[in-house]
């Protein structure tokens, strides 16, 4: 089997979905340690399979069957999970960008639904050339192991550093665990789906819950001076395997001054997370009744009913939202709702 069955192979199968370091959450103890020099580096005109690549022939490509020195950069991801030309570029704010360009005729395209605008959804792969870039690269360390998370992103716009200002990024996962001194990979999906705004691909989040991890992915959008309005999309990672289980509308609302708020997740115990959102509602302003009576229609259901309380008593809301989940199998199931508020004249 060569690399284009083995990517066409996972790109079939739907998602369940910069060397940065991410604290741990309250009472989560995860450590996050530095890496040491990358054991590899590549010459940014050149062309490299890596030792690896040679090793299996590309004749099976089961997680498991991969793995990495325990000191490789995310370049030398790169290679292993998209064999083909590398290069870096500087980007507009003079960072480093590591990506590779790869080809694979035989891979059967995946349609990536934009969940903001999905008129503007796209097939992946393209039949011409990809480009993938490294997105977020980080190691936990927690009591059932080490663990690498390694994320990238599909982009077809003229700077790979952006993803279009109509379409999110075409973003894709791989998790290794540290296995006899070497990264073994244990999950590969190309594809989890497209996410982000304004030529920005949003960098995931990952906590600890129980025995699993889960990560989310977070981004606003909005017309140009208009009310903007984040979304964020969930996932579990369970015995290896990336599962898409609950997806967000409306965790934020700014660009207006009428009103804003912003969501935070939190886990507090195991198994448990919090979407906690915080806010401010202005319906002291006499003159602006269409307007907070249209932001109105983004407010989480909870609170509706007391934003149109101090819409109509003319009072600005300052509050607070807590909505805990329980992680039952695949799904989020609400099991607690707590609203706090303080109201100023």
């Amino acid at each position: 089997m060569n690399f284009c069955n083995i990517i066409s192979s996972y790109l079939c199968i739907n998602a369940k979905p910069k060397m940065q370091l991410k604290k741990s959450h309250l009472l989560l103890t995860i450590a996050l340690l530095l890496f040491q020099p990358c054991a590899a580096q590549y010459d940014s005109d050149s062309s490299f399979i890596p030792p690896q690549a040679t090793e299996l022939g590309w004749k099976t490509f089961h997680p498991g069957d991969v793995s990495v020195p325990i000191d490789a950069c995310g370049d030398s991801l790169l290679h292993v999970l998209f064999p083909g030309k590398f290069h870096k570029e500087i980007s507009f704010s003079d960072d480093t960008i590591s990506m590779i360009y790869w080809l694979c005729h035989e891979c059967k395209p995946v349609l990536s639904v934009y969940d903001y605008m999905p008129d503007f959804s796209e097939y992946v792969p393209d039949s011409a050339w990809n480009t993938t870039v490294e997105l977020f690269d980080t190691l936990i360390i927690s009591e059932t192991g080490h663990f690498r998370f390694f994320f990238f992103y599909q982009t077809t716009e003229m700077f790979p550093e952006f993803c279009g200002r109509f379409r999110g990024a075409n973003i894709g996962a791989a998790l290794f665990k540290e296995e006899n001194g070497r990264w073994k990979l244990k999950n590969f999906n190309p594809v989890l789906g497209s996410f982000g705004s304004f030529g920005r691909p949003p960098a995931p989040q990952i906590i600890k819950t129980g025995n699993n991890f889960i990560f989310f992915l977070t981004y606003a959008n909005g017309g140009a001076g208009g009310v903007y309005t984040g979304i964020t999309n969930v996932f579990l990672v369970k015995n290896d395997t990336f599962f898409n289980i609950h997806k967000e509308d409306f965790v934020s609302l700014f660009n207006t001054e009428y009103g804003e708020w912003f969501t935070n997740i939190t886990s507090e115990k195991e198994n448990e997370i919090s979407f906690v959102t915080t806010g401010i509602f202005n319906g002291g302003f006499t003159d602006s009744e269409n307007e907070t009576e249209f932001i109105l229609q983004f407010a989480p259901e909870e609170l509706k009913e007391k934003l149109q309380s101090a819409r109509k008593e003319g009072t600005k809301l300052n509050f607070t939202l807590k909505r805990t989940f329980y992680i039952f199998n695949e799904y989020l199931k609400l099991i607690d709702t707590v609203i706090l508020e303080n109201i100023n004249e």
